[in-house]
């Protein structure tokens, strides 16, 4: 788990993978270009028929490279939670999608620094660059937090401007064991970058970091285009669940959960009625907007005031 001659923590970085043998690569090589000198790459491949095993095999000799081909189509979720319980020894990980690629070569020894400094930190994310893939346009994220937050203070004022939404995994680095207790991959959901950032709050402390880490890819084939229907109520149960933990396991006071469920509420419901009316699916996207009107009238109307 250490360097025995730098004393420098292991961190592994994780790339799920399914049939892009070409955004893999570049996913890959971002990874090489890190200056931390402790770190292993786990490749998850979930059953490519795409000739990724032969694109593989270039780096089979590179010791800090480990390829492992599931046996069965795990599923993106299923793939990350079984390497992240079972594969791997670190004290710390990144997790990083197939077409998502680092940027700047100092991210990991950044966030390594950070959490030395903060030994209560359960992860530690940075802004990055979104690239949208159909048009070639770029933009940065441009959040400008303190470097270190209370996990419950982060948790039940998540996405107001002090304590914004952590856009995706790509840029955050996690404390291996404390991602491990807060139960990771146990929800019924297809959002759980968003879940596992709120279970780890409740964990410890949030770490930031302002530089541009890394690039988050937006193309067709996109999760956020392509999310199932019925995963969006067992979305919403997850956070009336979350909430409980949160009271049972925090003493955090009921009517602040109250709130900050309505708000969890409204911010996904108000994401999902756009994407599915702008992808002319309007039918399902005023069902949705129903199914919350009598458990949530606050965030119901407030959805309705916004568009």
């Amino acid at each position: 788990m250490f360097d025995s001659t730098t004393k420098k923590p292991l961190v592994s970085i994780v790339i799920q993978t399914y049939n892009q043998k070409e955004y893999l690569e570049q996913a890959i090589l971002s990874c090489l270009s890190q200056n931390y000198n402790n770190i292993e790459i786990l490749v998850a491949d979930d059953c490519s028929t795409d000739g990724t095993d032969i694109m593989m095999n270039k780096y089979k000799d590179m010791h800090n490279i480990r390829y492992i081909q599931s046996e069965v189509n795990l599923g993106a979720g299923g793939n990350t939670k079984d390497l992240l319980y079972n594969k791997v020894d670190s004290k710390y990980a990144l997790i990083l999608n197939h077409d998502d690629y680092l940027l700047n070569d100092d991210f990991i020894s950044l966030a390594v620094e950070r959490f030395s400094s903060n030994p209560n930190l359960s992860f530690v994310w940075a802004n990055c660059k979104v690239l949208y893939e159909k048009s070639g346009e770029t933009r940065d994220t441009d959040f400008d937090i303190k470097e270190v937050s209370k996990g419950e203070d982060y948790f039940l004022g998540y996405e107001s401007p002090s304590y914004p939404h952590v856009t995706g995994i790509l840029t955050t680095v996690f404390d291996v064991e404390k991602l491990r207790d807060s139960g990771f991959g146990n929800e019924k959901t297809k959002s759980q970058d968003t879940f596992i950032h709120l279970n780890l709050m409740l964990q410890g402390d949030v770490g930031f970091i302002s530089d541009v880490a890394a690039t988050y890819r937006v193309h067709s084939q996109s999760l956020s285009f392509n999310m199932p229907l019925d995963h969006d109520k067992t979305t919403l149960e997850e956070f009336k669940n979350l909430k409980t933990k949160a009271m049972r396991y925090k003493n955090i006071d009921v009517t602040k959960l109250d709130i900050w469920l309505s708000n969890r509420v409204f911010s996904y419901v108000f994401w999902r009625f756009t994407t599915l009316w702008n992808q002319n699916n309007k039918k399902e996207s005023l069902k949705l907007l129903m199914e919350i009107a009598d458990d949530y009238p606050e965030a119901y109307e407030k959805i309705l005031n916004s568009i």
